[in-house]
């Protein structure tokens, strides 16, 4: 436990110092492998899916707030629609128009929740999404999260099904694009996992609000457990093709996850756990402080060796703090 802390206060010590170009590495890379995930996925046409686009692309998003990325990575999905049909792009900015009028207007700062669930679902640990969000972000980060869960299914959709819309009457184009609605707003999968993940956050930080002990522990417990029973119980009924035993190894490693991202932002020390009680003029109150886990500082002891008569000398030991040795 003592090196995990060490390694945290560690990590605090580099971002600190060097946050500006980490954010930026960050961004580079979040915005890259949204870019190459969507030209693996639905690129049809050789340029726009080379793999150095999306490196110059990303390194321009880089550079620029993380909402540029979401637009670029947008405008980067309709394109590559477009490639495939035209009634595919224009459903897709339908569908994101109405997606991003939500994200804008209710959670525009959580930009980096929206790129990273169609990532997380790429690299089949979407469980651990709800759980993220809920533990960093909160309730606001329920709009997002629907948001990437809706732009994944459309890039899968576009993928499972870009033969079939290619070969589509041109001629029939009302007919076409009734097609593409319909089975990208009746994906069943889709509202389950919405549905899931929406409830699973507003558990997690209910639970996590508490003031019991290991109260964040029991809230990712429990919003795991909640969300694997709705989405076994919808599949079931609804018909859908599920594994249980992926199902419960990502509902593990979300848990897992939860309990890491536990350690680094809310990591506490119960057993040292006070309470206080004080009154004014109006109310008493009752406070419980629970302190956080901190690495003690160490006590550095500095020799200083005086010179006397020539050869002989005296030592003279001292004791400094950290800050006073940084002065």
């Amino acid at each position: 436990m003592t090196k995990l802390i060490e390694i945290r206060e560690k990590l605090k010590d580099i971002y600190a110092k060097s946050g500006i170009y980490i954010r930026h590495i960050l961004t580079f890379l979040l915005a890259f492998f949204s870019l190459f995930i969507v030209s693996r996925a639905v690129g049809s046409h050789s340029l726009i899916a080379n793999p150095l686009v999306c490196v110059a692309i990303a390194l321009v998003c880089a550079f620029f707030p993380i909402n540029v990325t979401v637009i670029v990575s947008t405008i980067y999905i309709i394109i590559n629609m477009f490639s495939v049909s035209l009634e595919l792009a224009i459903i897709a900015t339908a569908v994101i128009l109405v997606v991003y009028l939500l994200y804008f207007r209710f959670a525009p700062k959580t930009g980096i929740i929206l790129l990273l669930t169609p990532l997380f679902f790429c690299l089949k640990i979407p469980y651990l999404m709800p759980v993220v969000v809920a533990l960093t972000v909160g309730l606001t980060g329920i709009v997002p999260t629907v948001c990437g869960c809706f732009i994944y299914y459309l890039v899968q959709f576009a993928a499972a099904n870009s033969s079939v819309i290619t070969t589509m009457d041109a001629d029939n184009a009302l007919q076409n694009i009734t097609f593409i609605f319909n089975n990208i707003l009746t994906n069943k999968e889709l509202v389950v996992v919405v549905v899931s993940f929406s409830m699973t956050i507003v558990l997690i930080y209910m639970l996590k609000r508490m003031s019991c002990k290991n109260a964040w522990t029991i809230a990712i417990v429990s919003g795991c457990i909640l969300d694997m029973l709705i989405q076994i119980i919808s599949f079931a009924v609804m018909s859908v093709e599920y594994s249980i035993p992926l199902m419960i190894i990502g509902h593990i490693v979300a848990i897992g996850g939860g309990i890491l991202i536990n350690f680094f932002i809310f990591s506490v020390d119960y057993n040292s756990t006070e309470y206080v009680q004080f009154e004014d003029d109006d109310y008493y109150y009752y406070v419980k402080a629970v302190p956080k886990i901190k690495m003690a500082e160490p006590n550095v002891r500095v020799k200083h060796i005086n010179k006397i008569n020539g050869t002989k000398g005296k030592i003279h030991t001292e004791s400094f703090d950290d800050e006073e040795i940084d002065e």
